[in-house]
Parts: C-alpha cells; sequence; structure tokens
C-alpha cells in the first residue's frame, strides 16, 4: 500500500497536535512454552516540528527510513532521543526511545512513527 499524505489539521498548524496509535504485537510464552502473540493498542500525542526548529532538524540528518541502523549507532539514537521528546509524548510527557521500547514499539512502528511525525509538519 502507498504511503499516504494526510492534511495537516489545524490542531497540529496551532501546535495543539494529534493523536496516533499503533498496534503493538508482544510476544509472550504461554503455560505450555509456547509462544503467543498478543495486541495491544498505544496512543501517543504527535505534535509536528517546530517551524524554528527546521533547519536545526535538517542539520540533524534524521533518519525516517530503516530504523534498525538508527538503532545499532549511538549517534543516531542520539539524535533519536534530541527529538523524540519534542514531537511524540504520552500523558504530557516527552518520551525517548526507551519508552518506546518499554512499550513494545518495533522497528516498523517507530518507522511509522516518524512518517506521520512529517506528514503533520507537512513536509
Amino acid at each position: 500500500m502507498p504511503d499516504k499524505q494526510i492534511p495537516v489539521p489545524l490542531s497540529v498548524m496551532t501546535g495543539q497536535g494529534n493523536f496516533f496509535s499503533f498496534t503493538v504485537r508482544k510476544r509472550e510464552k504461554n503455560e505450555q512454552g509456547k509462544v503467543v502473540w498478543k495486541e495491544e493498542v498505544k496512543t501517543y500525542d504527535i505534535a509536528g516540528i517546530p517551524l524554528e526548529k527546521v533547519d536545526e532538524y535538517f542539520a540533524d540528518s534524521v533518519s525516517i527510513g530503516a530504523q534498525i541502523f538508527n538503532l545499532r549507532d549511538e549517534e543516531a539514537k542520539r539524535i533519536q532521543n534530541k527529538w523524540l521528546p519534542l514531537v511524540v509524548s504520552k500523558n504530557g510527557i516527552g518520551l525517548e526511545l526507551d519508552d518506546l521500547f518499554k512499550d513494545g514499539l518495533d522497528t516498523k512502528n517507530l518507522r511509522e512513527l516518524w512518517r506521520t511525525v512529517l506528514d503533520l509538519s507537512g513536509f
């Protein structure tokens, strides 16, 4: 399915953000020791990148592609942790990579999250 461009809502333009939900699939072992998949919906408040930070965002070369590389490189992790709390929050608290890992997000979820941030920012 091709990526869809969504219109930027007024709430984002005014800095109020938007909600985004992921279905997270967690792998757990049942009583018989077999791996079972459990689905859980996680919802975050996502804001666009502030206009005054656009040049800085592009200068940091935040990667929104294959997230596995961002997770293996310490400099890429540092950049992700710099930007995530500015654009992603849960219960009013900015989140970093470790917070998203604790919620069970995978690399596909992280890529979708970044693409949503950029769509909301109008990029």
